[in-house]
């Protein structure tokens, strides 16, 4: 049967205690070689180096504020030590880790009431490291949503570690920042995701445990339930691979697909094959558009804020500049036909607020030659940044329009704030999670499009395409400006037509200089003499 030791602690007098018992304490870090120890049938008290407990060499050394000559401990023990050494030793063990921690648990449980003290302690400190953590955690990923710009979005170190010692290593540290900044964007999702659907449970319910709701729409609910918890089931699975780029990147797909396409298969059922009643068919009308209204919503910024957030990645490449453009006037023409009929309806503020989200999409074509002209990081970083300060002026006022005119309306209930709160929450979910899928498709758009012009330059096809270009620029049917600066002349009774676009004359500067063989600088001197004719 082995002895059983009292230790001397700065919080007391322990024990007694077995040797297995005093080990864990040694390992918790609150022993050293000075520390004062005696046998629980002795009454001398010894080092703990010399008492023979344990390899000399396996003990720490005192701290150097200790006093080993000092005076013998005396054999005191109360119901608990001073409170100030329990939080201290509590904030110790705390922050040593979770295995001192649970080394800590096992020896501390068997010292008696002031063990519990302690634990507690402990308990208390690990809980409140955790909120506090998890807090910066989430700030932190709300700080990347935000900005999403790669001149300021950087991983840390614990995300380094954890993409380097992955299945397939991640080394690149511009490849660590997007995944780190992926793995923000995907806990994002799951937060906002998950709180559509709690939120979305209510009327679910109330659907499925009514007598009054016909069978279909039931089913229809259902499903579409189902689609919605499967989506946030699959964006949590991404988040959690979100080291395994490739995996993540596949479930945040899926993710999408099963938010986006699921609906959307189960509203082209027809219906009407099934039920005779108008006003059946009429609620599952309306229930399809406010199911599929935030995901069409959402379908258009999520691409913008895609392109904007692409463009501080490779801002050497046009591909992200020629997204936003493409769709931003799409957007705008869909919100313009919103306030079209706001304005009709005599609802002048939702169309005000229409209207200006509208010109917050005015802002990225605006701004177009910004995000098509390739630069370094920085410049990009402060033209994205730029126009993403306009929008949010345009965004906020839009917003507050249109919450003035809910708040007008009246009639507040809970149906309503419920109807509210899934509307905002599934618009947030479903643009946060198309701005991640986007982004991992544009990257490889953007690869495959750089391997197959690489492969493509010097082949005969590549020739034959320049000469075809070079036809229909000979007419300018390729220059992008079509004469708006010349009409603009005109109208301004200048006395003449303004000079001609840059890109039209670089056009037929190039398509001089290939079909004369020789170089561009030699093909300006009859182009300038024919324009300088034209003139005169």
């Amino acid at each position: 049967m082995s002895q059983r030791w009292y230790c001397s602690l700065e919080s007391g007098v322990w024990g007694p205690a077995d040797e297995e018992q005093v080990e864990e304490i040694l390992r918790t870090g609150h022993l050293h070689k000075a520390t004062w120890v005696r046998r629980e049938d002795g009454d001398e008290w010894i080092a703990l180096a010399d008492a023979g407990l344990f390899p000399v060499d396996s003990i720490p050394d005192p701290p150097d504020t200790s006093d080993p000559s000092g005076a013998e401990p005396s054999d005191v023990r109360g119901d608990a030590p001073p409170a100030e050494s329990v939080t201290d030793v509590a904030e110790t063990v705390a922050a040593s880790g979770r295995a001192t921690l649970r080394g800590s648990r096992a020896a501390l449980s068997t010292l008696g009431g002031r063990g519990q003290q302690a634990l507690e302690a402990i308990d208390f400190e690990h809980r409140k490291k955790q909120a506090r953590d998890t807090f910066n955690l989430y700030r932190l990923f709300w700080t990347r949503v935000l900005k999403s710009d790669f001149s300021v979005v950087r991983a840390t170190a614990d995300e380094k570690r954890r993409l380097t010692a992955g299945v397939d290593p991640v080394e690149s540290p511009l490849a660590q920042d997007y995944a780190s900044w992926r793995r923000s964007l995907l806990m994002i999702c799951i937060l906002v995701l998950g709180i559509s659907t709690f939120f979305n449970i209510t009327d679910i319910w109330a659907i499925l445990s009514s007598r009054d709701t016909h069978v279909i729409r039931k089913i229809q609910t259902a499903l579409l339930f189902l689609f919605q918890f499967g989506s946030v089931v699959l964006c949590a699975l991404a988040a959690w691979n979100w080291g395994e780029l490739r995996r993540s990147r596949s479930l945040a797909r899926f993710a999408w697909l099963t938010q986006f396409v699921g609906p959307f298969l189960v509203f082209l059922a027809p219906l009407s094959l099934f039920i005779d009643e108008g006003l059946v068919l009429f609620q599952l009308g309306l229930a399809a558009v406010v199911t599929l209204a935030p995901k069409i919503f959402g379908l258009f910024p999520g691409l913008i804020r895609c392109s904007l957030t692409v463009k501080t990645l490779l801002p050497e490449t046009s591909a992200p500049g020629w997204l936003g453009i493409i769709i931003a006037p799409f957007y705008l023409l869909f919100l313009a036909v919103g306030t079209i009929a706001a304005i009709q309806m005599s609802q002048l503020m939702l169309g005000i607020g229409l209207g200006l989200l509208a010109a917050q999409m005015g802002v990225v074509v605006w701004q177009a030659k910004r995000l098509l002209h390739p630069c370094e990081q920085a410049q990009a970083s402060s033209n994205v940044k730029a126009i993403k300060r306009t929008q949010l002026l345009f965004q906020i006022a839009g917003v507050s329009c249109i919450a003035i005119f809910l708040y007008r309306i009246g009639e507040f209930d809970w149906v309503w704030f419920n109807s509210l709160v899934l509307f905002v929450f599934s618009f947030v979910g479903n643009v946060t999670l198309l701005t991640v899928v986007m982004s991992d498709f544009m990257l490889g758009m953007i690869r495959q499009g750089q391997l197959q012009a690489e492969a493509f330059a010097g082949t005969p096809l590549s020739k034959s395409l320049a000469a075809r270009l070079d036809d229909l620029a000979s007419c300018g049917l390729t220059d992008l400006e079509a004469g708006e600066a010349a009409f603009a002349g005109r109208l301004k009774g200048g006395g003449g037509v303004l000079a001609r676009a840059a890109s039209s004359s670089g056009s037929k500067l190039l398509q001089r200089a290939r079909r004369s063989g020789g170089s561009a600088a030699e093909a300006r001197q009859p182009l300038d003499q024919d324009e300088g004719g034209g003139r005169n």
